[in-house]
């Protein structure tokens, strides 16, 4: 802002040496130039402002496209990471089942193997015990 005040004041300097109005003896034309004077300052000082304004609107849209871009990679980067996350967690979830089959197979091996050894079972004569074979040990009606 001091600057565009000091090139406001050094511009009208350098307009007022140029035009002169002093120099003009008829006050009428003098009144005109002095007019003419601040009206050639006002609009170039609107330009220079006009001007700065477009440079900065022009720095912050390159500002914003620069972090937009940024935006957006972080973003990819993000999927990225959330799509292998979810691979991953894919690979477990199977991983799980597949253990949780070869469990269930080994319930059911341990099962028959027992169920096998209570139907060879027998009692203290040697005889097969009914119980046992029935699967009711302990069971007395």
């Amino acid at each position: 802002m001091a600057l565009y005040v000091l090139l406001g004041l050094v511009l009208w300097w350098i307009l007022d040496a140029y035009l002169d109005p002093s120099a003009i003896k008829d006050p009428a034309k003098e009144a005109t130039a002095k007019r003419d004077l601040i009206q050639a300052l006002g609009l170039i000082m609107a330009g220079v402002a006009g001007a700065v304004g477009i440079f900065f609107t022009w720095r912050n849209l390159q500002q914003n496209q620069a972090n937009l871009r940024f935006t957006q990679e972080g973003m990819e980067r993000t999927q990225e990471g959330t799509q292998e996350t979810l691979r991953l967690t894919r690979e477990q979830v199977q991983l799980s089942r597949e253990e949780q089959q070869l469990a269930r197979q080994g319930q059911i091996t341990e099962r028959f193997t027992r169920a096998i050894d209570q139907l060879g079972a027998t009692d203290s004569d040697g005889n097969h015990s009914m119980e046992i074979r029935l699967g009711l040990l302990g069971y007395t009606p």
